[in-house]
């Protein structure tokens, strides 16, 4: 099979329409596949006819549950070892019951995808309907139809953490506040979704493209399932068009392609398109929070409790769509040094679509709760939100910083950060500024947020199989180019580009004489992937290594051609100098592949190098006290967002957004101000516009049409300024692609809050669509005078009928 891999860095191609995607590169004769998917949340499953879908025209093959399990192929399971998750296994077809709306229960096999559809319409399945359940607090009640009768429960898993003495902390409080959050239900959307072709080749090896960021871990996993050695599996991802976290996980519809590859003789494809994945695909974000939050006379924090409560869906997820529940719970401390902390997190199962990861990972829920009670704090003791925030953030000493729940914060001063920020906006009290629009007047808000994101996290106690660590090899080739393999993949995020630019100036070599490949599971024995700001982290610290390397056998080959020595040498513009002497690389090259006797005494030939990057500070498991350092490094980061608000739409703009970060030496400076672009468009949209809504009976009632994005019009540019600060672990530098996402929704919230604040509204939930601020408006005037402060005469008269932005 020719490889697919080593796109050229720039991403002008992408421009030119020039990008090479999993269906642009299907084989010939391919087949193609279509579900059969289940109407209902909750349903038995009392027969499946295939007969009349296996005559229709074009039709090769169909599949029940049963079929294959007659042909061997096997289930899956999460292999979650702590904390103690339900005891998980499914197969790749629903076979007794089916668990929320789109269950696949069957499988149709046809010449074009536009048969296989129509062939799937004909299976006739037998239902019986039975009662679901969408709510995740009330799918614990004891008496809450359940997803799986051998747990007894839907509690899919639980854990808890206390840390510092709780009791004395709210026994010192001045006041104490208790609040619950909404953390609405989103879909990452990507604009290419889940796709995936697979066949066996001529000598029997399964060939498998697909559209994932975990191309090892994918591998493992179909091998696995089918039983197959790891060097029986080839796993290839071309170009990708988005990845977001959803396709870190491993869905059952890509393994049944694979599974099919192998018990017919043609190649088949599968691929979702965007009302697909917002019907049954990867969801994100749900979660309620309630906190209990305990603050001196200054506003200082002196104990924070939570109670979490996370909808996993019906978790059929590897790896586990509970991680993000979990994170969440391990994040909520953020940037703000709590004396006391303890948080008890629930992962409920409903009979909805599977939440799995989202960018951001648990922590946009994280910060946009602890930003709200700052707000909240400052309100009560009578303090600018601002000055409450800087008296809470870590200190500056020591370093590390050991946070509450274990993590060794590296950073520099976010303090200072913090305090660049207000220099940034200049910071007042908005929100007596009005604007006139007609007859009515536009709001202004600002709202802060703060936060110190884990980098390169130790996913293994959420994934089971992979640990914190990332190899590349580095090759010069008889030409003296240089070709690096990586075991992370570009989902469009620049990494390509980066690590040859960082490649470049290690060797000192122009760019065009880089080559870097990635998304082949046959370039490495093992890469994790892409996911958790670990990419440029852990790359990069390997692929210095290796160039270090490199550059070390350069120079002895050198020094020896040149007959001086090693340490006179220096590298400059494509070659190895020695004071007025030099030889270039092609002719190192040259001696090393050619003229192996030239080279010095006891050096092999060969000019290939492997290097490892081992965040061995991460711990793979919580100590007796609970503390977990997840990650590598840490990047700091600080955010202001400026809004107005119409109260009678209820339309939010967002008129500004300013970011002050660090993440550590800065590579490629335009990819760094993209990805925070990008991040903020990510986390405004997720607010401002999306809202994927479930019915109490589990069917959603957000088809395509009405699932709002931001376009490129709504989101403002974002302001950065960094500050950047060179961490201990790796090659100087710290995540970024993650880092508006996470503050967005909070300091939008927050800013809306600001902006409102004469109407009495108090912001609890992230869905912000005008339908959710209006809401929240009449909400305020329906409870009387009391829950309102001086609002304005135009007031919140809400029309009946407000025009909103149509669907596109």
């Amino acid at each position: 099979m020719t490889s697919l891999m080593g796109p050229e860095p720039s991403t002008d191609r992408f421009l030119r329409g020039s990008g090479s995607y999993v269906a642009d590169l299907t084989p010939p004769g391919a087949k193609h596949l279509a579900f059969v998917r289940s109407p209902h949340a909750h349903a038995r499953v009392h027969s499946v006819d295939l007969r009349r879908a296996l005559a229709a025209p074009g039709v090769r093959a169909a599949f029940r549950a049963a079929d294959l399990e007659a042909a061997g192929v096997g289930t899956v399971t999460h292999q979650m070892p702590t904390p103690p998750f339900q005891p998980l296994r499914w197969p790749l077809l629903a076979a007794d019951k089916v668990r929320y709306v789109g269950d696949p229960v069957a499988v149709v096999v046809a010449d074009d995808p536009y048969l296989a559809e129509d062939a799937a319409e004909l299976v006739a399945v037998g239902y019986e309907v039975l009662p679901a359940i969408s709510d995740p607090e009330r799918a614990l009640a004891e008496d809450a139809p359940l997803l799986y009768d051998e747990w007894g429960t839907n509690l899919f898993v639980s854990d808890a953490v206390r840390f510092g003495d709780l009791d004395a902390g709210f026994a010192a409080a001045s006041g104490i506040i208790e609040e619950s959050f909404e953390h609405h239900r989103v879909c990452g959307f990507p604009l290419e979704g889940n796709q995936v072709w697979a066949y066996r080749d001529r000598s029997g090896r399964l060939q498998i493209c697909a559209s994932t960021q975990f191309p090892h871990q994918f591998q493992a996993v179909v091998a696995d399932l089918l039983g197959i050695p790891l060097p029986g599996i080839r796993v290839t991802v071309p170009d990708v068009g988005g990845g977001f976290g959803l396709k870190q996980h491993v869905t059952r519809e890509e393994l049944l392609t694979a599974a099919l590859a192998t018990l017919l003789p043609w190649p088949v494809r599968w691929g979702c398109d965007l009302a697909g994945t917002l019907e049954h695909g990867i969801h994100a974000r749900r979660q309620r929070h309630a906190v209990r939050v305990g603050y001196g006379s200054e506003g200082e924090l002196l104990a924070v409790e939570a109670h979490i409560t996370a909808d996993v869906g019906n978790p059929l997820l590897y790896f586990t769509g509970a991680g993000p529940a979990l994170v969440t719970a391990g994040s909520l401390p953020g940037a703000y040094a709590v004396p006391a902390y303890a948080c008890e997190v629930r992962a409920v199962a409903t009979h909805t679509a599977p939440v799995g990861g989202f960018r951001g990972f648990g922590q946009p829920q994280a910060v946009f709760t602890m930003e709200r009670v700052l707000d909240m704090v400052a309100r009560r003791v009578g303090r600018d939100p601002a000055d409450v925030r800087r008296r809470n953030l870590v200190p500056d000493a020591p370093r590390p910083y050991v946070s509450r729940t274990g993590q060794r914060y590296d950073i520099g001063s976010i303090r200072t950060q913090f305090d660049r920020l207000l220099g940034e906006v200049r910071h007042k009290r908005a929100r007596d500024a009005t604007e006139s629009l007609g007859e009515q007047e536009l709001y202004h808000g600002t709202g802060f947020a703060c936060y110190i994101e884990p980098n390169a996290p130790n996913i293994h106690s959420l994934a089971g199989r992979y640990g914190a660590y990332e190899t590349v090899t580095l090759t010069m080739q008889p030409d003296a180019t240089i070709v690096a393999c990586v075991g992370t993949k570009d989902i469009g995020q620049g990494n390509v580009a980066a690590f040859t630019s960082m490649i470049s100036g290690e060797l000192r070599v122009a760019p065009d004489r880089v080559t870097v490949r990635d998304g082949d599971t046959d370039l490495l024995p093992l890469g994790l992937g892409t996911m958790g700001s670990r990419s440029m982290v852990m790359v990069g610290e390997a692929l210095r290594s290796a160039c270090r390397q490199l550059r070390a056998a350069l120079a002895g080959i050198a020094a020896h051609a040149l007959e001086a020595s090693a340490a006179s040498v220096r590298f400059h513009q494509g070659a190895c100098c020695s004071g007025d002497r030099r030889i270039s690389y092609e002719d190192i090259a040259a001696i090393v592949y050619l003229r192996p006797y030239a080279l010095p005494p006891d050096t092999a030939p060969g000019l290939l190098f492997t290097g490892v990057a081992n965040a061995s500070a991460t711990d793979y498991f919580p100590n007796e006290a609970g503390e977990l350092n997840v990650a590598a490094t840490y990047s700091s980061s600080v955010g202001a967002a400026h809004v107005t608000v119409h109260p009678v739409s209820g339309e939010v703009t967002v008129t500004g957004f300013t970011v002050v970060y660090d993440c550590g030496e800065v590579i490629d400076p335009v990819n760094v101000q993209g990805q925070l672009q990008g991040s903020f468009a990510h986390g405004m949209s997720a607010v401002l516009f999306e809202d994927l809504v479930y019915e109490s009976t589990g069917t959603a009632r957000t088809p395509l049409s009405s699932y709002l994005v931001a376009r490129s019009t709504d989101v403002p540019r974002v302001r950065s300024v960094h500050m950047g600060t060179r961490p201990d672990f790796g090659a100087g530098v710290r995540g970024v692609g993650q880092t508006a996402t996470i503050l967005a929704p909070a300091a939008i919230a927050n800013a809306i809050e600001d902006a409102l604040e004469p109407f009495g509204v108090t912001v609890r939930q992230t869905s912000l669509t005008p339908r959710s601020i209006r809401s929240m408006i009449r909400h305020v005037a329906d409870s009387g005078p009391s829950r309102r402060r001086a609002c304005p005469s135009n007031g919140p008269a809400v029309p009946s009928v407000v025009t909103e932005r149509p669907a596109t």
